[in-house]
């Protein structure tokens, strides 16, 4: 069965690898006008959005097939992301995967299916915030322009497709050079990313309990802690070295942020992990 992704390229690719995953759309989708609820949420405190968006969450996965994704549902789900997004570099708020998400299925049929697209055009949006330019191929660079065109990421979204062919496409498979970008999204990633991304949930549950259990002097963030704990864990299931710098990009993809100093994200990681592995006092 021919795997299909993103369409109107301006030139035919031949024997190019991703040939495969291009066809023809003869009607263009337009995507949903949430201009004005985006306005609004503009003006909120990105806590408020995030609580919202809770809401939302147990709304969508308290229906069967995801039925209440649609009308103001849809329209503040969709506005809310976009306007986190939008802060995303600017201010302490988390990437796309970090946020209160509704569940989505592997095989999505009816509202499932659309909530799946939109969630691929977020991840699309959010790398365009993050400064992620395509530059191989022209549909998605016009999908990437300025202003971001919804319309053609609408398309490209709802199009069949395997997710590592529109990786490609959009020039979001290099491990090297996007991998903390791509880390971020909710759809468009890799196995190895969700594998990270599940290590951090994982292992972020289990340093909460430890750090709770320990007795640390002060008022401690437990919260905190257990996120740049979790970040670490991340990290190491990517290979990545555990610098100061990758720590604090990490803990800026799940809204946490301890200044700007990269060796301040080093030296606090450190400190937790050998007060964790330090004996409990009797």
């Amino acid at each position: 069965m021919t795997d299909h992704a993103l369409t109107q390229f301006d030139q035919p690719f031949g024997n190019d690898p991703t040939q495969a995953a291009i066809t023809q759309v003869p009607d263009r989708p337009k995507f949903d006008d949430v201009s004005s609820r985006l306005e609004e949420l503009r003006a909120f405190e990105t806590a408020d959005i995030l609580e919202m968006m809770e809401g939302i969450k147990t709304a969508i996965d308290m229906s069967k097939h995801a039925e209440a994704f649609k009308g103001k549902v849809r329209e503040t789900y969709i506005a809310c992301n976009l306007a986190l997004n939008e802060r995303m570099g600017k201010s302490r708020c988390p990437a796309p995967a970090f946020r209160p998400q509704p569940k989505r299925t592997n095989f999505p049929i009816g509202s499932e299916a659309a909530l799946s697209n939109i969630a691929r055009i977020i991840d699309m949006h959010f790398c365009a915030m993050m400064g992620h330019t395509p530059v191989t191929y022209e549909g998605s660079k016009e999908i990437f322009g300025e202003p971001f065109d919804f319309d053609k990421a609408l398309e490209f979204s709802s199009t069949p497709g395997k997710v590592p062919a529109k990786l490609k496409i959009l020039d979001l498979d290099d491990e090297e050079t996007i991998a903390l970008c791509r880390l971020g999204n909710m759809s468009l990633k890799t196995g190895d990313d969700r594998s990270a991304q599940k290590a951090f949930f994982d292992r972020r549950k289990s340093y909460l309990v430890r750090l709770k259990n320990r007795s640390i002097r002060g008022n401690p963030n437990h919260e905190a802690q257990a996120d740049l704990l979790a970040v670490g864990s991340m990290l190491k299931a990517l290979d990545y070295e555990l610098t100061g710098k990758n720590l604090m990009l990490g803990c800026r993809l799940i809204g946490r942020d301890f200044g700007s100093r990269p060796s301040g994200y080093k030296y606090r990681y450190q400190k937790l992990i050998k007060t964790l592995r330090c004996k409990k006092p009797a």
